[in-house]
């Protein structure tokens, strides 16, 4: 015990005899890491939120896919050259995490200005969205659906004065049929009568045959209109102006650099000490 008591003594003195070296070498590493951290330029970051297209016709189906075009760089020159960015691709660190359990990924910019960071990490995500959406086939599908609405009333229309020309044609054919006395005339009367009922008839049925039709494909395309703003890609948060930067964390690196100073200052002390016996 008292041989334990005489070495951490020893250690003791040791470590006060060469305290000044120990506190020279922790206040040079400090300052070295002030001096460089304020030298440092400072970076920002901005982070935008976009859930993908998960679509079996999808580009990029999954997370891993999404993640790996959106920072390949090709997405970012396009976003930048596209929102005339004055900005260069290569000062730029793009970041994307797919987020656990979800179709988001979050996108991450980081950039020396804030404002830059920001709108870059807006510009990524609304040119993903835009070359992996399916909006062209969703405006398709609702021009075809209001050309439709529009037909369907026509049909709607057209069956109805059919139905009231039919009404009208078919009371005469009753009325001639009831009558005492046939003539030529009422038989080619008749005749005339019967011959525009056939084509009203089949008139009638071809619209009714394209109005079931028409309902049928309505149904369909707004199946496929559920279905494509279900799996539709879509910014869910932009970004928002960054307030602080997060680099250089200047505390942390002199702490860090303060205590290694320290520990190579007391390492030091015992290498001179054994150097001296």
């Amino acid at each position: 015990m008292q041989e334990d008591e005489v070495g951490l003594k020893d250690y003791f003195n040791i470590i006060n005899k060469r305290k000044w070296i120990i506190a020279v070498l922790v206040l040079l590493a400090a300052l070295a890491a002030l001096v460089m951290g304020y030298r440092a330029p400072r970076i920002f970051q901005a982070s935008s939120t976009v859930k993908i297209n998960n679509s079996r016709d999808s580009l990029y189906p999954t997370l891993a896919a999404a993640s790996t075009y959106i920072t390949n760089g090709k997405l970012l020159k396009k976003a930048i050259s596209k929102e005339a960015l004055e900005v260069s691709s290569k000062d730029i660190k793009v970041d994307c995490r797919p987020i656990p359990d979800t179709f988001f990924v979050q996108i991450t910019t980081s950039y020396t200005d804030p404002d830059k960071a920001q709108l870059v990490a807006n510009a990524l995500a609304k040119e993903f969205v835009e070359e992996t959406s399916n909006e062209r086939i969703q405006k398709m599908l609702m021009n075809w659906s209001e050309s439709a609405k529009k037909r369907m009333k026509a049909i709607e229309d057209e069956i109805n004065a059919i139905s009231e020309e039919l009404e009208k044609i078919l009371s005469s054919i009753d009325e001639l049929k009831s009558g005492r006395t046939s003539t030529s005339e009422t038989a080619l009367r008749l005749s005339s009568l019967e011959e525009q009922r056939i084509d009203l008839e089949a008139n009638l049925s071809r619209l009714k045959s394209e109005q079931v039709s028409l309902t049928e494909k309505a149904f369909t395309q707004r199946i496929s209109l559920q279905e494509i703003e279900r799996t539709e890609s879509k910014i869910i948060t932009k970004a928002t102006l960054p307030d602080a930067p997060v680099s250089p964390k200047i505390e942390l690196n002199v702490i860090v650099a303060a205590l290694m100073a320290f520990l190579i200052g007391i390492g030091l002390s015992f290498f001179m000490e054994y150097l001296k016996r």
